[in-house]
């Protein structure tokens, strides 16, 4: 039943959408009203009809009133709807009330009831203050229609009403008044309903909004953390943006001392030191000193004196030598004073945080450089000091490669200066050498030719030009204590006595020998037995006749005296 009436009460109201609640609220306060005002005139109303035929009209005139003022609010015409509706009513009232009391008669208990009922519409139908002007109207008819009716009898003399009594029984006061009541009810219930919808619509709406608050606390909490993320960001990228910077300026710096290695590490150090906010720093650069790898300092950068600066260690010393080995930086926190100086390369102070990273290009370690500080250093720094640490390696060892380059065309130019000297001291030297071959083979003619007396008279030997002896005539084994298989098993320079003439000497004196010089002269050679004996001797190469290079060297000897 209420649901019905309360679907009844919302006619026109689906139009008003996005307008104020107090304005819907007001219309469906007249849509009830109408319906019930219509449901007294179609119950009491038809049977007021039905006894007294002479107020006929007047009842279906204020029904189709009623009916004229419910569709006009159902097509929007909400405030001509509502006028409609106080007007209908007021005035059908007070004018049913002036058809059926006659002069000098009482008034009618049942119309006074309904008027007194229902005076008070205009205040819950129309807004106080946006409608005020209305309001004012409606509220004057309606108490004007309630305090006219003492005065308004007689009027009309209507000679076709004949049962107006029937108005004033009991009965019809009960019926009357229990209709009103009724009425009076269904909008109390009415507004209990609206008021338990409005007090749970109010409910769920604080609970929405608690909702809606614990969300927004959410979101809010979210929004600073995202914020908070987004100023660390935003600081991150402003640090980033400063070290792309920072390594623009120290590739400048770097290139423009590229000649200068030290002065280059000097000022690479000292920018990287400043750059990371480090209290000192140093720089060591892999080099190979007495054929021991170490690490020498090359640059240092601090606040104070170097006094009791660290210059060199060795690759496996502290942690300047286990960076290098390990080829990863190292974070030292909380160093105490006396540790310091067993692993760091700074001395004077004593700062209680260190940091190592390895200056490192392609796999390859060239050096180390360590930073200290009395402030942690965090990740983002330790970023960008292997970052600059990293370019700093990169720049030197283009440096080196460089000026690698630069001395090897130096050499390579003066090498090849030096072959074309050695190529015309050759050229001569090969005129020389021809000039000379064609002097020896002039004298092997002529030696050829005495060639056998020579073997009957000396000894003779033929030496390869690796020292190996090819052969031996009978008189240098007789002279040697050697026999011939003994002899073709060993070289020259076993049978030369080395506690009497230098090594080096000999072999300069063979080099002499293989640069094609005759070699005569008195010699000291060993026998079997260990004797030393003095020859007279002639070493004389032998040159091949198809390329003229010598292929041996051939000695005639004879003994001079017989060293024990």
């Amino acid at each position: 039943m209420f649901s019905l009436i309360k679907r009844l009460s919302e006619v026109g109201v689906k139009n008003l959408e996005g307008e104020e609640q107090d304005l819907i609220t007001r219309i469906k306060i007249t849509n009830l009203s109408i319906l019930m005002v219509l449901a007294a005139f179609l119950t009491v109303g038809l049977i007021s009809a039905y006894l007294e035929p002479g107020i006929s009209v007047n009842i279906i005139i204020q029904i189709i009133g009623l009916i004229v003022a419910y569709v006009l609010i159902f097509i929007g015409s909400h405030f001509l709807g509502r006028i409609l509706f106080c007007t209908v009513f007021s005035i059908g009232m007070l004018l049913l009330h002036i058809q059926l009391v006659k002069a000098d008669e009482e008034l009618l208990p049942i119309t006074v009831v309904f008027q007194m009922t229902f005076w008070i519409f205009p205040l819950h139908i129309f807004h106080p203050k946006r409608e005020w002007l209305s309001l004012i109207v409606m509220s004057a008819i309606s108490i004007f229609a309630v305090a006219i009716l003492p005065y308004a009898t007689g009027l009309i003399e209507d000679e076709s009403i004949t049962h107006a009594a029937v108005f004033r029984s009991p009965v019809y006061f009960f019926i009357g008044s229990l209709t009103a009541g009724f009425i009076i009810a269904t909008f109390l219930s009415y507004y209990s309903s609206s008021y338990q919808e409005a007090k749970d619509k109010l409910n769920q709406m604080q609970e929405n909004l608690l909702a809606e608050k614990a969300s927004l606390e959410k979101a809010n909490n979210e929004l600073r953390a995202s914020l908070a993320e987004l100023e660390a960001l935003q600081a991150n990228e402003e640090i980033r943006k400063k070290n792309i910077l920072q390594q623009a300026e120290l590739s400048e710096i770097l290139r423009a001392h590229s000649q200068d290695l030290e002065k280059a590490a000097d000022r690479a150090i000292s920018l990287i030191t400043r750059y990371i906010e480090a209290d000192a720093g140093a720089l060591f650069l892999h080099d190979e000193h007495n054929h021991q790898d170490c690490l020498e300092m090359a640059a240092c950068y601090a606040n104070g004196k170097r006094k009791y600066i660290s210059k060199k260690f060795k690759i496996s010393e502290g942690l300047v030598g286990q960076t290098f080995m390990e080829k990863a930086y190292i974070v030292a926190q909380n160093m105490p004073e006396e540790h310091l100086q067993i692993a760091s390369g700074l001395g004077e102070h004593a700062p209680t945080n260190l940091l190592l990273v390895p200056m490192m290009q392609n796999d390859v370690v060239i050096g180390v450089m360590e930073f200290a500080s009395f402030r942690p250093f965090s990740p983002l720094t330790i970023e960008t000091a292997e970052k600059l640490a990293n370019l700093t390696a990169s720049f030197m060892i283009t440096t080196r490669i460089n000026q690698r380059t630069q001395e090897l065309l130096i050499q390579s130019q003066q090498q090849t200066e030096d072959l074309r000297a050695r190529e015309e001291e050759m050229r001569q030297n090969m005129e020389e050498l021809a000039a000379t071959q064609e002097e020896m083979a002039r004298i092997n003619d002529e030696l050829s030719n005495k060639s056998i007396a020579v073997n009957i008279l000396l000894g003779m030997v033929e030496i390869g030009t690796d020292k190996r002896i090819l052969s031996v005539n009978d008189n240098f084994v007789e002279m040697m204590g050697y026999s011939k298989e003994e002899l073709l098993t060993m070289t020259h320079s076993d049978l030369v006595p080395f506690d009497v003439y230098d090594k080096q000497e000999y072999e300069l004196w063979w080099d002499n020998l293989l640069e094609g010089k005759i070699m005569t002269g008195r010699v000291i050679r060993i026998d079997k037995n260990g004797k030393k004996i003095t020859l007279n001797s002639c070493y004389r190469p032998v040159f091949s006749s198809v390329n003229g290079e010598i292929i041996k060297i051939v000695k005639y000897c004879y003994p001079v005296v017989v060293q024990l």
